[in-house]
């Protein structure tokens, strides 16, 4: 009986040519989508810092009666409890972080050794997921750095110059000063912007304030409106060999009167926390007066919603 020999057939060099060009095109489609889906999901875990953020500065002001302070300044001469700190610490309690307050000694400054291991802990609720999470290491003081960071308003750190509206957050120099009660945001909640993003630097040995929250330094753990989101020239402590670009223009200074734009790394704007508790999307290209606006607690502007 004859035996029946039966071939496959091999693909051709030419079908085998079709069919990677046709998987290439398949990834080349799919790859944005799958870009698209994570930067969306990064976006959301983004909104979900700060409103957790938001509850807690509410639940401080229930129990307190004000808001928080935004920074502590006395110098770092430990006289007394408040030596240099920034709302972080005082927040602590309010937003499940029990922990790290029970370890933090609240009579010494930040940077002190004995506050290393709090200073330390990289709470998930510190850093957007587009940048963070990073640490200071710079010098021999160690610590986890953030995105989330309050607001000054439309001035310098000091809130000393003309155009100066009251803005919800700002410097206690020495621990003296009278923190803001809701009743004076009589602008309305959803109408004030609290905290707001800025970006890390660049490097994690970059002599860069931008991030450090725990560092009552102008330009660490606080924005201002001095200028639209993403933009202008932050002036601040950053002499790393990357800041004078990363993460924006910036002019090395010392002094204690500087100032820093809102800046993310979402595309075309930053993530806001208003007052009421809320987060908004604030676009790069917002009006300056409308952002500034929104920065005041008692300008008594009409400004527009925000994303």
């Amino acid at each position: 009986m004859p035996v029946s020999h039966r071939y496959r057939r091999a693909f051709t060099l030419v079908e085998l040519l079709v069919v990677i060009a046709i998987i290439g095109v398949l990834v080349a489609l799919l790859l944005p989508a799958v870009q698209s889906a994570r930067a969306a999901a990064r976006r959301t875990q983004c909104m979900n810092n700060l409103k957790q953020w938001g509850l807690a500065v509410q639940n401080y002001e229930n129990a307190l009666g004000k808001l928080p302070y935004g920074t502590i300044s006395d110098g770092g001469t430990s006289i007394n409890g408040q030596d240099r700190k920034t709302f972080v610490v005082a927040l602590w309690p309010y937003m499940e972080q029990s922990n790290v307050n029970d370890i933090y000694d609240d009579s010494l400054p930040f940077w002190h050794i004995d506050n290393e291991a709090a200073r330390l802990v990289q709470v998930p609720y510190y850093y957007c997921p587009e940048d963070g999470p990073g640490y200071w290491r710079a010098n021999q003081y160690q610590f986890a750095l953030g995105n989330y960071v309050v607001n000054f308003g439309n001035a310098n750190f000091l809130q000393n110059e003309p155009q100066f509206l009251p803005a919800p957050f700002g410097d206690f120099s020495n621990g003296e000063g009278v923190q803001t009660k809701m009743s004076q945001v009589t602008d309305g909640l959803s109408n004030t912007v609290f905290m707001a993003e800025i970006v890390q630097m660049e490097s994690e040995t970059d002599y860069d304030v931008r991030g450090s929250i725990f560092n009552n330094t102008a330009g660490a753990c606080n924005f201002m409106t001095k200028s639209t989101p993403n933009s202008g020239l932050d002036v601040c402590l950053c002499s790393g060999p990357n800041s004078k670009t990363y993460p924006g223009p910036c002019r090395n200074r010392s002094a204690p009167d500087g100032w820093v734009s809102a800046r993310s790394l979402h595309p075309g704007g930053v993530m806001a926390m208003l007052g009421d508790g809320s987060v908004s999307f604030a676009a790069d290209s917002i009006a300056l007066d409308v952002w500034q606006a929104y920065g005041s607690i008692s300008g008594h502007e009409v400004v527009p919603g925000l994303e």
